[in-house]
């Protein structure tokens, strides 16, 4: 699936890299968001990086998620990105996909 993103020109934009920066590790984030990690709730994100980054957008930021993983990893890393931050009761907020 695809999800479009229309912003204005006058928005406000932070990119937040996904390996490394929401996770621990690179390769522990690669791992987690992989169907193995998943299988066994792996997460593997810094401690908090939900709740951070909901504060940032609910000051009307949009954020924008960078990664170097291959597109054919797109799905199960939006997966794993909406998983980050349920057992603390605050979801990942939405954003793109790069």
């Amino acid at each position: 699936s695809a999800g479009l993103f229309a912003w204005r020109s006058t928005d406000k934009l932070v990119v937040v890299d996904i390996d490394g920066t929401v996770t621990r590790t690179d390769a522990g984030g690669v791992l987690a968001s992989s169907e193995f990690g998943q299988s066994i709730g792996l997460l593997h994100a810094h401690e908090g990086v939900s709740e951070v980054l909901s504060y940032i957008s609910s000051g009307g930021y949009r954020l924008l998620f960078l990664t170097a993983r291959p597109i054919t990893r797109s799905e199960a890393t939006k997966k794993y990105l909406n998983q980050i931050g349920q057992e603390e009761g605050v979801a990942m907020p939405e954003g793109a996909l790069m």
